[in-house]
């Protein structure tokens, strides 16, 4: 059992290069050099990673992606709720074609179940919906162009020098796509700041500049030797492969580019799983995945938008991880955001009965959960940034803190 007392390694090679890689599971093959040839592995790798963190680029160092406020009249802005109702019935219709889901128990379908009727043109009623929410929002009508199966926002001029530059045909995905559709509709979407950039790049465009705008945005990525910019073929093609409706939004040559039902669950405040999610995973739903939409819910209440997630089936068959490493991941990345994001994280769980199958009690504050998956999970070294200081504080209080 480890704590924060225990003896730390005598050798600290590299001026603590050795003890970050094994804090962040980057390995330095030569930690333990028995030869002059590991010896020297070890000292490329080490200058291989000063030299990609001395050239890398932060989310901070961009203005656009940093925590914003948008207000109205010198106070906090909010979504009115019949907005966020109206897009959310426009989102049923178009998902369920006016159709609410049914929970059915043995597959019987009720006997005397009236029957539904489907919208003549789910896409028309969509699209009609969104343009009355958009007049609704005063969005110029030049500032939107409206597609069948993509809607354009384009960011002005004037604002793109706030975000990371980018050759032409190279762009986001991601959380910086969806702060800057954030800033175009100029809502209190995604006002925390941007958590890491992903990049994309469309189909035609030469790859030459792949690993070097990998090395400069996406570093930690390409140290532990997983980063790709994404290629796509065709925006629809990408937009349509995406696991959550309000991930269906890319941000290319000054345009964000998103699809109807992304923009309807962004503006109903929902957190959607995609139905090619579903269909890759038998209707149920990874892990890595359903994790993540709590993680995205915790953020936008924390935020002070109301935040749903939509219901879904969590699939617990065996893979190569164990299901509570995929908890621990996004546990550690709301501790990273705000222990706030943290503990609201931690009741979602709770209330859709989680925690039991990741071995956790259901009363488990998520600092005392950060203790508990970091002893238990020691090959991952996961860190939960602001754990200890949140356990303090509840240590010194007497009640738990809210969820």
């Amino acid at each position: 059992m480890s704590s924060d007392h225990d003896p730390q390694p005598d050798v600290q090679e590299y001026a603590g290069l050795g003890a970050w890689a094994q804090s962040t599971g980057v390995e330095l093959t030569g930690a333990h050099a028995e030869s002059d040839d590991d010896a020297q592995t070890q000292e490329d790798a080490a200058e291989r990673i000063e030299r990609l963190w001395a050239n890398a680029a932060s989310p901070d160092d961009f203005p656009a992606l940093g925590q914003h406020r948008v207000e109205q009249d010198g106070e906090p802005a909010v979504i009115p709720e019949e907005l966020r109702e109206a897009a959310r019935a426009a989102a049923d219709e178009l998902r369920y074609g006016g159709r609410k889901p049914r929970r059915r128990r043995g597959g019987r379908a009720p006997q005397h179940a009236e029957p539904q009727v489907l919208a003549a043109d789910p896409i028309e009623a969509a699209l009609d919906a969104i343009e009355g929410l958009l007049d609704a929002l005063d969005i110029p009508d030049d500032a939107c162009e409206i597609g069948e199966n993509t809607l354009a926002f384009t960011v002005d001029p004037d604002d793109l020098a706030g975000y990371p530059p980018m050759p032409p045909g190279y762009g986001f995905k991601g959380g910086v796509a969806r702060k800057a559709l954030a800033r175009v509709l100029r809502l209190p979407l995604s006002t925390s700041a941007v958590r890491d950039i992903d990049l994309l790049r469309l189909g035609g465009t030469p790859p030459e500049h792949d690993q070097r705008l990998a090395e400069v945005y996406m570093t930690d990525d390409v140290i532990h030797g997983d980063a790709e910019v994404e290629e796509i073929v065709s925006p629809l093609d990408y937009l349509t492969s995406r696991e959550f409706t309000v991930n269906e939004i890319l941000f290319v040559d000054g345009v964000v580019r998103i699809t109807p039902l992304g923009l309807l669950d962004t503006l109903g405040g929902v957190i959607r799983i995609t139905q090619a999610h579903l269909n890759r995973n038998r209707g149920r739903v990874h892990p890595v995945v359903g994790f993540k939409a709590l993680r995205f819910a915790g953020t936008g209440r924390h935020e002070g938008n109301n935040i749903r997630v939509a219901r879904f089936r969590l699939s617990y068959r065996p893979r190569a991880h164990p299901l509570a490493f995929f908890f621990a991941l996004q546990l550690s990345r709301a501790f990273e955001a705000d222990p706030a994001i943290a503990e609201r994280y931690m009741g979602m769980a709770q209330r859709r009965g989680f925690l039991e199958h990741v071995g956790l009690d259901e009363d488990t504050t998520a600092s005392e959960a950060a203790a508990l998956l970091k002893e238990r999970l020691p090959g991952y070294y996961l860190e939960f940034p602001g754990a200890g200081v949140q356990a303090q504080a509840q240590a010194a209080g007497s009640t738990r803190p809210p969820r």
